[in-house]
């Protein structure tokens, strides 16, 4: 029409709406292996926390095993001291009625009467340390202040230990802070990979398509869009830096990885020889029990026949006592080095024939 050619109204054109509905995907085709380094760090970033997890229990069984053997030591203990303080009042009795029949010095009967009670002293102390070994106990296990524990075991008696050579290669394929340095420099690693993928080209393809329309909710026409991108970002000094703070951490934690390995050997050692020690020392306790037992018979025996005053065969009775609760704490040790030993390798052990789990 003629009016359409109007120069007025050319000029002049009337407002028109353009409305449009978009949807665009992008796909990255190349990015210099930054998205599989990001995906492998993240992988490894959750490797490193489960082996974290497992190195605080590791610490916590390790406590908990230290809080168990105490707790076993003070029931033993408290039996020692109940039958030492029973073998004190006899003792007491007997120099009693020695000295009633004037046998006896009244020095001698004092010093019976002092060592039974302080034989009933010691019972009550030994009762005292089940609650605070139990109380100790309980807050490793999470379990209330209130909640009585009873042992099932008893101190430990001698075990075989593997060969060292075997416990350091162990405790170097099992321990959980191996593990967690392991998993943080493969994390290492892929943040390397990660910042050299800055110094690469990017390639994306992407493709739109949009629906036009006048109005609002009306399809007027299409219009769609396919094409790649390319991308190169010049290195600067940001890239650089990122790229050589990544190369110093792999090289820390290399440097961190080489000296805890290092550290797991020494620490194997130690358990290894503090083992040995303890098992060593609870056989000489053993003995020593033992011939103080063969004393205190031989002191009655000869304060019957009054042969020996009444301060030896006291002294006799007090030395078997200290003797019994020295081999206690000396079989308590030696679980405890076992337990040591157990934690230094990475888990348990066979303890009855020493060979590996």
């Amino acid at each position: 029409r003629a009016a359409d050619f109007a120069v007025d109204r050319l000029n002049r054109p009337g407002a028109r709406s353009n409305y449009q509905t978009r949807v665009e995907v992008q796909q990255p085709l190349f990015s210099g292996g930054r998205a599989l380094h990001v995906y492998r760090q993240a992988r490894a970033g959750v490797r490193l926390a489960e082996a974290a997890l497992d190195q605080e229990r590791a610490e916590i069984r390790l406590h908990t095993a230290v809080a168990y053997w105490d707790l076993v030591l003070a029931h033993a203990a408290l039996e020692t001291a109940r039958e030492s303080a029973a073998f004190a009042r006899a003792d007491a009795e007997g120099v009693k009625a020695r000295y009633a029949q004037g046998m006896a010095l009244d020095a001698e009967r004092l010093a019976a009467q002092i060592r039974a009670l302080d034989a009933d002293v010691q019972t009550r102390t030994s009762a005292d340390g089940i609650a605070e070994a139990s109380e100790a106990l309980s807050l490793v296990m999470g379990r209330a202040v209130a909640d009585a524990i009873e042992p099932t075991s008893e101190l430990c008696g001698r075990a075989s230990v593997p060969p060292v050579g075997d416990l350091v290669e162990r405790a170097l394929r099992l321990r959980a802070d191996v593990q967690v340095a392991e998993h943080g420099l493969e994390m290492a690693r892929h943040g390397m990979g990660k910042a050299r993928a800055a110094f690469w080209p990017q390639l994306n393809a992407f493709a739109s398509g949009a629906l036009q329309t006048d109005a609002p909710l009306e399809r007027q026409g299409t219009s769609w869009t396919v094409g790649a991108v390319v991308s190169w970002d010049l290195p600067a000094a940001a890239t650089v830096g990122r790229m050589r703070r990544a190369e110093a951490d792999r090289a820390r934690l290399q440097s961190q990885r080489a000296f805890l390995r290092a550290s797991i050997e020494r620490q194997v050692y130690a358990a290894h020889r503090n083992i040995e020690a303890a098992t060593a020392r609870a056989d000489v306790r053993k003995e020593v029990v033992e011939l103080a037992r063969k004393r205190r018979r031989i002191a009655q025996l000869q304060y019957g026949e009054q042969m020996v005053t009444a301060t030896e065969l006291l002294d006799a009775g007090t030395a078997l006592a200290e003797a019994r609760l020295s081999k206690l704490q000396a079989e308590r040790d030696a679980c405890v080095a076992w337990a040591k030993l157990e934690w230094a390798t990475g888990g348990a052990l066979e303890r009855q024939t020493g060979e590996l789990k």
